[in-house]
């Protein structure tokens, strides 16, 4: 999205490194990691760019997008 990507869904890096570490945890310890869920997170983010949109000339209100996005790049 910092690239200039309008909007998207995206996986929550945080999450993500949290259940990696876990999975990576479980090996170390010799599970059968054929039996391990996988290590992907579970959250994901929406985000909307509103540089790209005043590029591409779409107005969005703060207000209005603050409620559906989990991040705004302004």
């Amino acid at each position: 999205m910092e690239a200039g990507g309008l909007m998207s869904y995206e996986v929550d890096y945080d999450d993500f490194y949290r259940s990696a570490a876990v999975y990576v945890d479980k090996i170390l310890k010799r599970r059968q990691t054929g039996r391990l869920a996988g290590a992907a997170g579970d959250e994901v983010e929406f985000v909307i760019n509103l540089k790209a949109a005043k590029q591409i000339g779409l107005t969005l209100t703060l207000a209005g997008i603050s409620l559906a996005a989990n991040r705004v790049i302004k």
